[in-house]
């Protein structure tokens, strides 16, 4: 449990990146730097807490202060949100605001194709391909091939999947 304190709060930040336009790299750093220094802290200070309190405590620094970062430092600017919707067409409604901007500038996206549910259905394929692969990776060199072939089937299936639901309208 201790070990996941380290990460603890950044997931958020970066599943919201796709959803608000106003999360910037500062936001990120933030992210990092501050839950790794809770984790420090708490393996430092003897609190009296449980593991996972000190992980629910972390979770709520971490978010405080991203969140802070994210209200008290310079959006990223137009090119770079342009870009971003170019490369990416984020669609989560944060966007609404970047999107009419750059129509009002004569910009032209596609945001009526966008779906957050597929979209998150890809995201956690995605996760669960990653995992599974890096576990995999982990149960073959421990020589465990019966858990290596099982875990690369799941990450196979995974990525399957966000092929078919990325590629097949």
């Amino acid at each position: 449990m201790r070990r996941l304190a380290i990460g603890a709060g950044t997931g958020a930040v970066y599943i919201l990146r796709w959803f608000w336009w106003r999360i910037n790299a500062i936001s990120e750093v933030v992210a990092m730097v501050v839950s790794f220094l809770v984790a420090v802290a708490f393996r430092t200070i003897d609190t009296s807490l449980a593991p996972w309190q000190e992980l629910v405590f972390g979770v709520g620094i971490t978010t405080a202060s991203w969140i802070a970062a994210t209200l008290l430092t310079k959006p990223a600017d137009e090119r770079t949100l342009e870009e971003f919707c170019r490369l990416i067409n984020p669609g989560g409604p944060g966007w609404r605001a970047v999107y009419a901007r750059l129509a009002a500038q004569g910009h032209c996206f596609d945001t009526q194709s966008v779906n957050i549910p597929r979209g998150i259905l890809c995201m956690l394929l995605g996760c669960a391909a990653v995992y599974s692969f890096m576990f995999a990776t982990g149960s073959w060199l421990y020589g465990d091939l019966t858990s290596a072939l099982f875990l690369a089937a799941v990450a196979i299936g995974a990525a399957f999947g966000i092929v078919r639901l990325r590629f097949n309208d």
